[in-house]
């Protein structure tokens, strides 16, 4: 009994979806489950557009594809959610 609760321990990860100002969000998954299940639900708790939101994990972009074992994510280790910026050059007044 004691190795299958083990193996079920292994099989799962948890992680923590975080993104500034508002509260983070955890998550018990399968390592291999593709990450967008959890990511696509961290958007539908918040309210949020999936596809506006950017995550990333040791500052590299997380592809929806990749599971917990591709990234190499450990039990406790936090995902970053970020908003996507559109432009970003503010309009400048030119007077003579």
């Amino acid at each position: 009994m004691e190795k299958v609760k083990n193996e079920e321990i292994d099989s799962h990860v948890t992680l923590t979806v975080q993104r500034e100002h508002q509260g983070d969000l955890v998550f018990k998954v399968r390592r291999s489950l593709p990450l967008r299940t959890v990511l696509v639900s961290y958007c539908d708790k918040l309210g949020l557009d999936y596809r506006a939101i950017r995550f990333t994990f040791d500052g590299k972009r997380i592809k929806g594809s990749k599971t917990a074992d591709d990234m190499e994510l450990q039990d406790r280790d936090f995902i970053d959610a970020w908003s996507d910026q559109f432009g970003g050059a503010a309009d400048v007044l030119l007077s003579d």
